[in-house]
């Protein structure tokens, strides 16, 4: 509701609000005091009365010194170092020929002054175990071309790995992380029967290759017939 009342030749106008209601604000102007607010703050509008937002790209502390600019809480209290010697020694475990399992890892570490009260060492030995992996396909990829060259060019050629490491890590390996290898391999280009007759064939156990030979579909050995 507005009130009017007369001054001399013209007329005021004063808007009147019920309790509790805001008051309209208008809309910034963009005007600057050139000498800012009587805090210091260069910010101020003098229309709306209030401070235009954003922060300043020049962040000084009192003295006048640049602050550093806010840690990102994404990043995580990550040591740099730390994590590239940890990097280093997942590696390291990743090319011992065995595995190992918590009680050892834990002392394995302890040789190098990892504090394994604190360390996670489970998580440890998966990232080993991943990297043995790395290791296997990077190892295979030149077997492969090798091998697959000499079949298709009619030589009777079995794969066998270049080093017993190769071996112990393949046979190690479960069906899902066979299953993962073969597509890592078929992801470098080679093609997937290739490939899988190849990983059967590096299996030491007969056993497992008959499990093997289920997993991709290949055709298993007929077992000898009397007389044979």
């Amino acid at each position: 509701m507005t009130e009017i009342e007369r001054r001399g030749a013209g007329l005021v106008m004063f808007a009147t609000r019920a309790p509790g209601q805001v008051a309209a604000q208008p809309d910034p102007s963009g005007a600057v005091v050139n000498r800012g607010a009587r805090s210091g703050n260069a910010k101020f509008d003098p229309v709306t009365g209030r401070f235009a937002g954003g922060k300043s790209k020049d962040l000084k502390d009192g003295n006048g010194n640049d602050k550093e600019p806010a840690r990102n809480p994404g990043a995580g209290n990550i040591d740099p170092t730390a994590a590239q010697r940890r990097r280093d020694l997942t590696r390291r475990a990743a090319s011992l020929m065995g595995e190992m399992n918590m009680t050892e890892a834990s002392k394995w570490l302890e040789s190098f002054g990892v504090d394994t009260s604190i360390a996670r060492v489970d998580t440890f030995l998966a990232d080993v175990r991943e990297q043995r992996i790395d290791y296997l396909v990077d190892t295979m990829v030149p077997v492969l071309e090798s091998t697959v060259a000499a079949q298709h060019d009619g030589q009777v050629v079995t794969l066998k790995s270049p080093k017993s490491w190769n071996s112990a890590v393949l046979n190690s390996l479960t069906d899902a992380e066979v299953v993962q290898l073969h597509q890592r391999l078929v992801g470098q280009g080679f093609d997937p029967e290739d490939v899988s007759k190849n990983l059967i064939d590096g299996m030491r156990d007969k056993k497992r290759k008959t499990q093997l030979q289920q997993v991709f579909g290949e055709p298993t050995e007929a077992p000898p017939t009397k007389g044979e």
